[in-house]
């Protein structure tokens, strides 16, 4: 007779990464994915429909595609946003960064 494992850490840590994928994330995976597939401007098309204002991690993805594409002040203002939302110093930095090379 085989003996039955403790299952309970296996699924604790299964419910943490549930949490982890939030919609929000796989929307925006999901926008990533065709970036990668289809190129910058079917990405925005699809970020355009998504309500993700106040999810930080939209920004720099939205920056980053516009910067793809040259355009430039759309770049830095969605940087500028990104940088406003961001939740640490060091991210802050680091978009910062990235909006002066949109610059």
């Amino acid at each position: 007779m085989r003996r039955q494992a403790d299952r309970g850490p296996a699924l604790r840590r299964l419910q943490g990464a549930r949490r982890l994928a939030t919609w929000e994330n796989a929307a925006l995976n999901g926008a990533v994915a065709v970036a990668v597939a289809e190129g910058p401007e079917a990405a925005l098309l699809i970020l355009g429909k998504l309500d993700l204002d106040s999810y930080h991690p939209f920004h720099p993805t939205r920056a980053d595609l516009l910067r793809r594409l040259c355009r430039e002040p759309e770049a830095v203002a969605a940087y500028a946003q990104a940088v406003d939302l961001a939740p640490t110093d060091a991210e802050r930095e680091f978009l910062g960064r990235g909006r002066s090379v949109a610059q």
